[in-house]
């Protein structure tokens, strides 16, 4: 649940023996990986290129948290908030 850059050597190592052994984990964090970027940078008009994607990996745990992500795509391209 942290950014993997702040791991000690022996952690990244390790991280990337099991990402290496479970491809649905390696693909899982690849595209979480991707939309924490999308947040922080305020990239949301790449949100339907980065569903398109990890529908097709057919990841359940991020497959079905997508139906309603379309809607915040504004929201994640501006500084602004409603909230």
């Amino acid at each position: 649940m942290m950014n993997p850059d702040g791991l000690g050597a022996a952690d990244t190592v390790e991280l990337m023996e099991i990402r290496t052994v479970c491809p649905h984990l390696d693909a899982t964090a690849r595209h979480v990986h991707d939309f924490a970027e999308m947040l922080q940078d305020l990239r949301g008009n790449q949100l339907p290129n980065w569903m398109d994607p990890v529908l097709a990996d057919d990841l359940l745990a991020l497959n079905s948290p997508i139906s309603g992500l379309s809607a915040v795509t504004a929201g994640l391209s501006t500084p602004w908030s409603s909230g």
